[in-house]
């Protein structure tokens, strides 16, 4: 299932970024989520691995701290029981897995910004995120799920049009991100 493909390549992306932070990093801030560290930021994507293997019987609340004292081990944890899910996965759960990967690559783009590392994404996984993310667009556009929608020119890549979409300014790039954020907001 393709749906299951991308969240996995996704999924995996992220953990390869997880597994770089140093130990002084959990705490900085991320600019383009300027109300999370880099823990906070890790951790609500924890959450919502939780949410795809734990679904209706999930214990943690919004918000809670799932990662403890080691957080890229707990987050290791985590990522690979929901990655074991999307392996087997059937049709049933194509949506949620198509939603976790966009939500996944965004914070991938995040996280890689906050830390001053290359924000290249995958072009694939770009590609389907923002297939699955543009019938959506009004949808997230009127909720909490994204910032207002940054814009972004007809002719602007994929890359650009998602994080455009979804509230990031597509112009910031890891050497100015520290200082310039999405929705005319500085640091």
């Amino acid at each position: 299932m393709r749906e299951a493909e991308m969240f996995l390549r996704a999924d995996q992306a992220f953990t390869d970024a997880v597994n770089m932070i140093d130990d002084e990093q959990w705490e900085e801030m991320v600019p383009s989520t300027p109300d999370w560290s880099v823990r906070e930021l890790v951790n609500h994507v924890a959450l919502n691995n939780l949410s795809l293997t734990e679904g209706a019987h999930m214990t943690a609340e919004p918000g809670t701290d799932v990662l403890g004292e080691e957080p890229a081990e707990r987050w290791t944890e985590i990522a690979e029981a929901a990655e074991e899910l999307a392996e087997t996965a059937d049709e049933t759960m194509a949506t949620s897995l198509a939603a976790q990967t966009g939500d996944r690559l965004l914070h991938l783009w995040d996280l890689n910004g906050a830390l001053g590392r290359s924000q290249v994404m995958d072009p694939k996984v770009v590609q389907f995120a923002y297939d699955f993310m543009l019938p959506r667009a009004y949808q997230l556009a009127n909720s909490d799920a994204v910032g207002p929608v940054v814009p972004v020119s007809d002719d602007a890549d994929v890359s650009a049009k998602i994080l455009g979409l979804s509230g990031r300014d597509p112009g910031v790039s890891e050497g100015d991100i520290h200082t310039t954020l999405g929705n005319d907001r500085s640091v």
